[in-house]
């Protein structure tokens, strides 16, 4: 009995330790995966969780690199995730051409150039 008491006291620890910019990070990468050709081979990097002045995630972003239709992995390519209660926005850009629209979105959700 000890022992099981020790492990739901470690896994309440845990659980305790996961914060709102952890699920912003995670639920931002799904939403991206959700628009790859094979998402299990995402790679993400740089990322990062902009906050409002209370402290809530508004906007995730970073950079994804997966495998495209040919099995070949394209480059890091940027991406970001606007927060919204109930639904978000989110973007990821063409590796294969200039995108001046996902740079403005960009560029205005704070992520910056």
């Amino acid at each position: 009995m000890p022992k099981q008491l020790l492990i739901a006291a470690c896994t309440l620890l845990v659980l305790a330790g996961c914060s709102k910019e952890d699920d912003a990070r995670e639920n931002a990468r799904l939403a991206v995966k959700s628009l790859l050709k094979d998402p299990g081979s995402a790679e993400f990097t740089n990322e990062r969780v902009l906050k409002d002045a209370s402290g809530n995630p508004t906007v995730v972003c970073g950079e994804v690199n997966a495998k495209n239709a040919f099995g070949g992995y394209v480059g890091a390519q940027k991406f970001f995730d606007v927060i919204h209660t109930g639904s978000g926005t989110v973007m990821v850009r063409k590796a294969d051409r200039f995108d001046d629209e996902f740079d403005k979105a960009y560029s205005a959700a704070g992520c910056g150039y």
